[in-house]
């Protein structure tokens, strides 16, 4: 899980780096490239059941993914569906 990664939704493919950094509500994440404000506001990552909690910089939950294969899918509170991918 841990590193850079490629995150697609609304239309666009950004880069999201994922860290083993205490934050807010879990580790540290921060995107590259991104233009939606969505993706943006990403700044953590938890594990939480089966899922992958994608979260904001205050610990609000943006959105889940599951894994899929050798990445993970998922849909994002405000811009659907969402795709992690190396």
């Amino acid at each position: 899980m841990l590193g850079q990664w490629s995150i697609a939704a609304s239309g666009e493919t950004c880069q999201i780096v994922v860290s083993l950094t205490g934050w807010q509500g879990g580790h540290r994440a921060s995107t590259r490239g991104c233009q939606s404000p969505e993706l943006k506001s990403i700044g953590a990552w938890n594990v939480e059941g089966n899922y992958v909690a994608l979260k904001d910089n205050d610990g609000n939950t943006l959105g889940r993914l599951a894994q899929s294969g050798n990445g993970y899918q998922g849909r994002l509170d405000l811009a659907g569906a969402v795709s992690m991918t190396r």
